[in-house]
């Protein structure tokens, strides 16, 4: 088994931190959007008297931000497996079409010669 390369371990390392700091986004704005529209009973709001949004129990609180978390995940996943790829996919074609050209053109250079 070979080592890997320098620029093998770094594509490894851009995409595990590019994975780990969307999931981390998405698990932010799954909490930001339910604690926009619901809240749990505290001290802070008077065990819910003086709130001023819907008051719901804690393990409710907790599974609507376990599902907008997987809600909010499906869809940025979807976005980025479906826009990124995809122009990263139509960057790569086009430049394996550039130097695919540029190699034929060479070939026929050299078989004139």
């Amino acid at each position: 088994m070979a080592w890997p390369t320098t620029k093998e371990l770094s594509k490894y390392a851009f995409d595990q931190l590019k994975g780990n700091f969307l999931g981390f986004v998405v698990g932010t704005l799954a909490a930001r959007l339910v604690s926009t529209f619901f809240e749990t009973r505290k001290i802070s709001n008077l065990w819910g008297l003086t709130s001023r949004k819907t008051i719901v129990s804690s393990g409710t609180f907790h599974f609507l931000e376990w599902f907008c978390a997987l809600v909010v995940g499906f869809i940025a996943f979807e976005v980025v497996s479906k826009l990124v790829k995809e122009k990263l996919a139509t960057s790569r074609i086009a430049r394996f079409t550039k130097s695919l050209v540029a190699s034929e053109k060479n070939d026929h250079e050299a078989m004139r010669q």
